[in-house]
């Protein structure tokens, strides 16, 4: 389907452009800007989408791989679905060392044989998760705000903004979270995150 505006919808990464899953979907989509996840059903249950047969030399690194990314998504949401696509049935090994990097992160890994399976999986997340909380857009009016209150903190930038709206579900969120975590994100060093916290515990 093609992207919409609208609340109700799926939100997909601008990464996830050309993925073939993408004409097998039913839902509502809408494309934003997602530095981890390569699906948002709701605040609380993103997406990954994985092929066990990555090009090249990225295969033996597969496992540290998906723990690197589910780490990171883990800021964003609580609970991670994996989706692995798989071609045949002599990737048992790879499957088993995927599934127990999954566990040991608190993700849950589902095996999809082709893109149409995996938009059923998708479609039937996102349907389940649209029935326990509404889906908080970002509009442009909002987007705007919120730049102008992030930015109006001295040494904090336009792309500082994109960059919590794209890994934090809000600004409170950012603010709880371990500053070692924050650290991580590009351009988001020990210095700023002290400027973040002294203007939170300013009075308004």
């Amino acid at each position: 389907m093609r992207s919409n505006t609208q609340n109700d919808s799926l939100w997909v990464s601008t990464t996830q452009l050309t993925n073939p899953v993408l004409q097998y979907i039913q839902t509502n989509i809408t494309y934003v800007h997602l530095q981890t996840l390569d699906f948002l059903c709701s605040s609380n249950v993103g997406l990954l989408l994985l092929s066990s047969r990555p090009c090249g030399a990225q295969k033996d690194g597969l496992s540290a791989m998906l723990k690197e990314k589910l780490i990171s998504c883990r800021v964003v949401c609580h609970n991670i679905v994996v989706l692995c696509q798989v071609e045949s049935e002599e990737e048992t090994a790879d499957i088993v060392n995927l599934n127990k990097t999954c566990i040991s992160c608190g993700a849950m890994l589902f095996i999809v044989t082709s893109s149409r399976e995996a938009a059923v999986y998708i479609d039937a997340i996102y349907e389940s998760e649209r029935h326990r909380r509404p889906f908080r857009v970002i509009t442009e009016d909002i987007y705007s705000d919120i730049t102008a209150i992030i930015t109006g903190i001295r040494g904090l930038t336009r792309t500082d903004v994109k960059t919590i709206c794209g890994n934090f579900t809000s600004f409170a969120h950012f603010c709880r979270t371990d500053a070692r975590v924050l650290s991580n994100y590009p351009g988001i060093g020990m210095k700023k995150i002290r400027l973040v916290q002294k203007a939170a515990k300013e009075p308004f």
